[in-house]
């Protein structure tokens, strides 16, 4: 990336796509973060404010209206310019993780204060988007199975959807970080990533959030499960990181590595498990106990 014209008309292309294909909007907030990371915040800003103005200009021509489209870039880019701060002063990847971890429990706790039933206000966007589908089920499908899985999902929809965000705003300054790490600094983003751990004050206090999740009943337990799902994701990032160490280890890393990050694509059911993992490193220190034999 050459200057801040380049990182300007990047990050305007990919949140334009993103409206038609939303994954490109980390491609888009990556490049915030590269500038953020390798020149600084006034650069970052400078990059946020004049793509700002070119999205605004595109939305009021291709729409009629840029207020949406400006909301929608900056949604994404302010979030992950923060994060991009955080991690340059401190060079912490993993208070930086947690930092967007807080701010995901603070919108889950947020949207259970405003809303006194999120469940019922995500079972009717459900039905109403899902119409179609209960009009006209699959072959050998009831329709009283399709409500009872809307039902089911809509108890869990605010944590899905806000675990969704936080891990698109990530990946973004992680994809920043990698880039930094090509052009600046080879192999810099590899040892960070593999040092990724948990402070364990704030183990201690996903801990509380999942012993409330399991012991507390109404919208304090609904919240409090909501909360697990985006805990699962945070310290799914540690646990990888642990395991990756840890089996790098072994005689047997060539291949293990492969059929690790395999089975973690194609079989959620082992994701938990390597949760746990990057849960208890906290206080097992799994890398120290096997890495280093």
């Amino acid at each position: 990336m050459r200057g801040r014209m380049q990182a300007i008309v990047i990050a305007v292309v990919f949140i334009l796509l993103s409206l038609l294909l939303p994954p490109l909007s980390v491609m888009s907030a990556a490049a915030v973060a590269l500038v953020t990371l390798r020149k600084g915040p006034r650069d970052g800003i400078v990059i946020l404010l004049g793509a700002g103005v070119a999205v605004g200009v595109l939305g009021q021509i291709l729409f009629g209206s840029p207020g949406f489209v400006i909301a929608y870039a900056l949604g994404f880019w302010l979030p992950v310019w923060i994060f991009s701060i955080l991690l340059r002063e401190s060079a912490q990847l993993g208070l930086t993780l947690e930092v967007a971890l807080g701010l995901g429990l603070l919108a889950i706790i947020g949207i259970y204060l405003v809303s006194s039933d999120p469940a019922s206000m995500w079972h009717e966007r459900l039905q109403l988007v899902l119409q179609p589908l209960l009009k006209n089920p699959p072959q050998g499908i009831e329709i009283e199975q399709i409500e009872a899985g809307i039902l089911a999902i809509s108890h869990f929809m605010t944590g899905i959807l806000v675990t969704g965000s936080i891990v698109s705003l990530v990946l973004a300054m992680l994809l920043g970080r990698w880039w930094q790490a090509v052009l600046f600094n080879p192999g810099g983003f590899r040892q960070e990533f593999l040092g990724l751990k948990s402070h364990s004050p704030v183990a201690y206090g996903i801990l509380l959030i999942l012993s409330l999740a399991g012991l507390s009943g109404g919208a304090l337990g609904e919240g409090m499960q909501n909360a697990g799902i985006l805990a699962c994701f945070f310290y799914l990032t540690v646990g990888v990181s642990v395991l990756h160490v840890v089996i790098s280890a072994t005689s047997m890393s060539r291949w293990l590595l492969p059929v690790m990050y395999i089975l973690m694509f194609f079989v959620p059911h082992v994701l938990l498990p390597v949760a746990l993992v990057g849960f208890t490193d906290t206080w097992a220190n799994w890398r120290g106990r096997f890495a280093a034999k």
